[in-house]
């Protein structure tokens, strides 16, 4: 897990969420993925050491609400990028 100070970036993945890294308790980190932190957070691949089959796949087993996980994969880059009205959705 990586974490940068000026901005709150936090940077995890399904292999940190499942208790692989060290960091945040996993369980800590999806309560407030689903959360505190759900018009935050942002697909990443960690590509090309992960591959985006296997971070989807891993992502598939962690306790995200449904309602959380497209907020994740799509709705927060497009909102924060501009690309469409997904704060309005949310």
């Amino acid at each position: 897990m990586t974490t940068e100070a000026k901005t709150g970036h936090v940077e995890s993945g399904p292999t940190a969420l499942k208790g692989k890294l060290v960091g945040l308790p996993p369980r800590i980190l999806v309560q407030y993925c689903n959360s505190l932190l759900r018009k935050k957070v942002l697909f990443g691949s960690d590509w090309p050491m992960i591959s985006p089959e296997r971070w989807l796949s891993d992502f598939e087993k962690i306790e995200i609400k449904d309602e959380v996980r497209p907020l994740i994969l799509k709705d927060n880059a497009a909102r924060l990028l501009g690309l469409s009205k997904a704060e309005e959705r949310s």
